[in-house]
């Protein structure tokens, strides 16, 4: 939370950055709720500075974070198992989440979701009902049985 809620009182606010020692106006600084002052204490040049420097370590990360995050809702929607409900193939790479129902690209398209924004919409929903986890290959043999497509509104 900033000290003062006024922007042309805060623009006017100087703050040391803890990196370089330089006093710049809080606008030079990223926000941060969990900050003392809601701002970080490093400057954005310096930000960016070590964000270039760490650039392998923040990537590892993230697919670190997306694996275990995909991880989580596949086994929620495999019944405790991080597998497809129909063959039991447990790839991750081959795993996929499917709308029971059909019409994902619908649904996915009115909430705005896909990819791993969609596993984390699902976690945020507390898992809710109406998904499974299938492999590609039983998810595209499902598709043609039903004759689901999913160019069609």
């Amino acid at each position: 939370m900033d000290i003062n809620p006024c922007p042309e009182f805060r623009a006017e606010l100087l703050r040391k950055c803890s990196q370089c020692g330089i006093e710049k106006p809080y606008t030079g600084f990223y926000r941060c709720k969990d900050c003392r002052g809601g701002r970080r204490s490093q400057c954005k040049a310096c930000g960016l500075v070590w964000a270039r420097k760490n650039r392998r370590r923040i990537q590892a990360g993230r697919v670190g974070e997306r694996k275990r995050l995909k991880e989580e809702v596949l086994t929620s929607y495999g019944n405790g198992v991080c597998s497809c409900v129909a063959c039991g193939e447990s790839q991750l790479v081959c795993l996929t989440i499917d709308h029971i129902d059909g019409q994902g690209f619908r649904h996915r398209k009115e909430i705005k979701r896909h990819g791993i924004s969609f596993y984390r919409w699902l976690r945020q929903q507390g898992f809710p009902k109406g998904y499974q986890t299938l492999c590609m290959n039983c998810q595209f043999v499902k598709r043609a049985k039903r004759k689901e497509y999913s160019y069609k509104d």
